[in-house]
C-alpha cells in the first residue's frame, strides 16, 4: 500500500523535482527476475509501488461509544477515589525518601551467611500461620535471605491473605509483612514484576475504598500504595 501524494504530469518519482535517490534511467534492468544494481532495485521498487492501491484514511468518529470492560480489565476504568483516603503528598514524598534510602543501604550490604529462621516459601501452611501472629517477635528481618522470586512468592501470599481476610482480623500482620517484603525487591523491575507490583497496588486500592476514612488500616494500605507509585514509580496508581 502507498499514501497517496501529489503528482505532476512527467513525475518520475522525484518530489518537487528533488530526488532523494537520482536515478539515470527509466525502467530497472532485471536478470531472472532479480534487479542487476542498486539502481535497479530502487527503480523496481518504485514500478512495484506504483501497483498497489493508494493508501486512505477513515476519518476519526465524531462520538465514542460507552462499553462496558470486562470484569478482569474493570481495574483500566475511571473511579473515584474519596479524598479522604488518599495521603498526604508531602508524607509520601519524605516516606518514599525513606525507603529508598533503605534499599540502598541494602543493596550495599552483602548478605549474612547464617540459615533464615523463617520457613522455606514452598511451606505455604506455616507462611499463613506465622503471618497471623503479631510481629513484635517474628525475625522479619530474615526476609533478605531469599530470593527475588521467592520474595514474589511470599508477596503474593499476603495479597491473596488480604483479600480472603473479610473481617480484616489479621491486617496488620500481613500489611507488615508486606511491607518488609517490599522494601527487598530490586528497583529495577522487569517486565513480570511491574505486572505483578500493579497487581499488588491496585489489590491495596481497592481494599481500601472499602474502608472508611477513620479506619487504622487506611494509613497501612497507603504506605503500600506510596511505596509502588513512588519508589518503584508506578505514579499513576494512587
Amino acid at each position: 500500500m502507498k499514501h497517496a501524494r501529489r503528482r505532476s504530469e512527467d513525475d518520475d518519482g522525484d518530489i518537487k523535482n528533488k530526488s532523494a535517490l537520482p536515478i539515470t534511467k527509466k525502467r530497472a534492468t532485471l536478470v531472472n527476475g532479480v534487479p542487476l544494481t542498486g539502481e535497479d532495485y530502487l527503480l523496481f521498487v518504485r514500478e512495484q509501488s506504483q501497483k498497489c492501491a493508494e493508501t486512505k484514511v477513515a476519518p476519526a468518529p465524531k462520538t465514542m461509544a460507552a462499553q462496558s470492560l470486562p470484569a478482569s480489565y474493570q481495574f483500566a476504568a475511571d473511579k473515584a477515589v474519596d479524598p479522604a483516603l488518599l495521603p498526604d503528598p508531602a508524607w509520601q514524598s519524605l516516606f518514599a525518601e525513606a525507603c529508598t534510602l533503605h534499599q540502598k543501604i541494602h543493596s550495599n550490604k552483602k548478605r549474612a551467611s547464617k540459615k533464615s529462621r523463617l520457613p522455606p516459601v514452598s511451606q505455604k501452611a506455616k507462611w499463613r500461620e506465622l503471618c497471623i501472629k503479631p510481629t513484635a517477635d517474628q525475625p522479619m528481618d530474615d526476609v533478605a535471605h531469599f530470593s527475588q522470586k521467592d520474595t514474589w512468592v511470599l508477596i503474593m501470599y499476603m495479597r491473596s491473605w488480604l483479600v480472603e481476610d473479610k473481617a480484616h482480623e489479621h491486617w496488620d500482620s500481613l500489611c507488615a509483612w508486606l511491607f518488609a517484603l517490599l522494601l527487598h525487591i530490586d528497583p529495577v523491575l522487569t517486565f513480570d514484576d511491574t505486572s505483578l507490583m500493579r497487581r499488588i497496588s491496585r489489590t491495596a486500592i481497592d481494599l481500601r475504598a472499602r474502608l472508611e476514612p477513620s479506619s487504622a488500616h487506611v494509613a497501612q494500605l497507603n504506605c503500600i500504595i506510596t511505596i509502588i507509585s513512588h519508589v518503584f514509580r508506578q505514579a499513576d496508581l494512587k
